[in-house]
């Protein structure tokens, strides 16, 4: 998979709303108590990811030739 710096705004895109389903889906099951700590931690570098994401995105936003 290519780097961070590397891909399109549209993969980040992408990437960002694969993310963020598989977060929702988590903390459903967070809420329902039916999460067990490994999926905890998946949860926790999900929402770094989507972090790292976010930030990808807004700089490519702000400066669209640029790469990080």
């Amino acid at each position: 998979m290519p780097s961070i710096e590397i891909k399109t705004i549209g993969q980040l895109i992408d990437e960002l709303t694969i993310v963020n389903i598989r977060i929702w889906h988590a903390v459903n099951k967070m809420t329902d108590g039916e999460s067990s700590p490994e999926e905890t931690q998946k949860t926790q570098l999900a929402n770094s990811q989507r972090r790292q994401l976010v930030q990808a995105i807004t700089r490519r936003l702000e400066n669209p030739d640029a790469r990080d």
